[in-house]
C-alpha cells in the first residue's frame, strides 16, 4: 500500500513475535518479554488499528508461561512509547491528551461483517477468491495441527496456537471494519507457518496441486490490474 509507517508496524510486530517465542522455558525472561512488548506498544502508536494485535498480549504471556511481575513489567513497556511521544507534543505546545485524543480517533472502528463490501474492499473477486483460498488453507492447516498435537513439540503446539489465533483477529479485523491495508497483513503473517506444516505434514499430488493453483490465482491478481 506504499505507508512507510504500515511496513514498519508490521516488521515490529515478527521482532516482537520472535522475543516473545525465545522466552519459552527460560525462567524470568524480562528482556525479552519487555522488549516484545515494547515493539508491540509502538508499532500500535504508529500505526493505531494494530491495537487489535496488542490485546493478545496478555495471551502470548500467558501460552509463553510468563510470570506476573514479567507480565507487569510487559504492560508498562507496551505503554511506554506514548510516553515519550506525548512529551514531544507537550513540548512542541500540544496539550499532552492532545496525542492520545488523535491516535484514539484514527482507530476504524468495529461494525457487523459486510461481506460485499469486505470483496470491494480487499480488491475485487480474484483477490478475494485468493483470500478466500489462503483462508481455506489455514483452516485445513488447523485441522492437520490439531489431528497431530500430541506428536508435535511443546513450543510448536504453542506457536500454531498463536499464530492461528492471530489469523482470526486479521479475520475478525477485516470482517468488522478494519482497514485491509492494516488487516490482510497481519492474516498473510499469521497464515505462513499454518500453511507450511498443511504442506510439509500432507506431501503429494494433492498438495503440490493446491500449491500451483495458489501461486496461480496470486500471479493473476497481481497482473490482472496491468493487462
Amino acid at each position: 500500500v506504499g505507508s512507510p509507517a504500515l511496513m514498519l508496524a508490521l516488521l515490529m510486530l515478527v521482532h516482537s513475535t520472535d522475543l516473545m517465542i525465545r522466552s519459552f522455558k527460560r525462567s524470568e525472561s524480562f528482556s525479552e518479554v519487555m522488549r516484545g512488548s515494547f515493539w508491540v506498544g509502538l508499532a500500535t502508536l504508529i500505526v493505531p488499528d494494530v491495537v487489535y494485535v496488542m490485546i493478545l498480549l496478555p495471551f502470548q504471556w500467558v501460552i509463553w508461561q510468563r510470570s506476573p511481575r514479567e507480565m507487569v513489567a510487559g504492560a508498562i513497556m507496551a505503554l511506554l512509547p506514548l510516553l515519550p511521544a506525548s512529551f514531544c507534543w507537550w513540548v512542541a505546545g500540544e496539550d499532552p491528551l492532545w496525542l492520545a485524543e488523535e491516535w484514539c480517533a484514527t482507530i476504524t472502528p468495529l461494525h457487523t461483517p459486510n461481506f460485499g463490501l469486505l470483496v470491494e474492499c480487499v480488491g475485487g473477486v480474484w483477490s478475494a477468491s485468493l483470500v478466500g483460498l489462503l483462508t481455506l488453507l489455514t483452516l485445513a492447516s488447523t485441522v492437520v495441527v490439531i489431528s497431530g498435537y500430541n506428536t508435535m513439540r511443546l513450543r510448536a503446539r504453542k506457536g500454531h496456537l498463536f499464530f492461528a489465533v492471530l489469523y482470526f483477529v486479521g479475520v475478525f479485523m477485516l470482517l468488522c471494519g478494519s482497514h485491509p491495508a492494516v488487516a490482510l497483513p497481519i492474516m498473510g503473517y499469521a497464515m505462513v507457518p499454518l500453511i507450511n506444516t498443511l504442506f510439509v505434514r500432507r506431501q503429494g499430488a494433492l498438495s503440490a496441486t493446491i500449491y500451483i493453483a495458489m501461486v496461480t490465482l496470486a500471479l493473476l491478481v497481481a497482473l490482472l490490474p496491468l493487462l
